[in-house]
């Protein structure tokens, strides 16, 4: 079967969109077509009404900072894994970027080597390296897929709060099962199976009383509980 079906939305620029549902729901599948690793069998996705397919791949991907919830940390120098969002960053740029995300304790250690797949460094620091990466990008469009999956509570607040702080007038797609901080975003769209369940705003949504407040309403219980 089709993986995705009928879906339809936009990201205007400034604005600030989620796609949330459980997993399985097509939302990674979306980011992959997005970045153009993969073309979809029907329809098209437009970058300023330019089909992507006839933009320079490499050049359109430079646009976006990606963090992911599999963030890969190179087992070579704190230094030589920032470089690679931007080769020709600075000595001062390398540390801002790493006291802008809340790692100032590794600021002045940018010779230090992580280990393998950076497991010298907690889950949480792996992400907010990944949020320096995108920092050094200098991209205007930020994708976050799943960023705090396998948090606890207290990193996911503060990688979401150094999030909020450093994402300016930036255009983010924040793809999540978790409905943290909905209330921030301009419009979210809720996934099911491959098809989009309905689509709106965090308050609009709870006033419909569907999916997306069923949903709000079974991670509030299990954080009561």
């Amino acid at each position: 079967r089709d993986v995705l079906e009928d879906i339809t939305f936009s990201l205007p620029a400034g604005s600030k969109t989620a796609i949330v549902g459980p997993t399985g729901c097509g939302k990674s599948t979306l980011i992959h077509l997005l970045l153009g690793f993969w073309s979809p069998d029907q329809g098209k996705i437009t970058a300023n009404s330019h089909d992507i397919k006839q933009l320079d791949m490499e050049r359109y991907r430079s646009l976006f900072g990606v963090v992911s919830q599999d963030t890969y940390i190179f087992n070579r120098s704190l230094r030589e894994n920032l470089l690679l969002a931007n080769p020709s960053a600075s000595e001062p740029e390398l540390k801002e970027s790493l006291i802008s995300v809340s790692l100032k304790h590794l600021a002045s250690h940018l010779d230090m080597e992580p280990g393998t797949q950076g497991m010298r460094f907690s889950g949480g620091e792996r992400q907010l390296l990944a949020m320096a990466r995108a920092l050094l990008t200098n991209s205007n469009f930020w994708i976050f897929d799943e960023p705090t999956a396998h948090m606890d509570a207290n990193t996911e607040r503060k990688l979401l709060n150094n999030l909020w702080k450093n994402l300016r007038n930036r255009t983010l797609l924040l793809v999540t099962h978790r409905l943290i901080d909905m209330d921030k975003m301009d419009h979210i769209i809720v996934m099911q199976r491959g098809v989009v369940a309905e689509q709106g705003t965090h308050q609009g949504l709870l006033k419909k009383n569907q999916l997306y407040a069923k949903m709000h309403h079974q991670q509030n219980q299990v954080i009561r509980d």
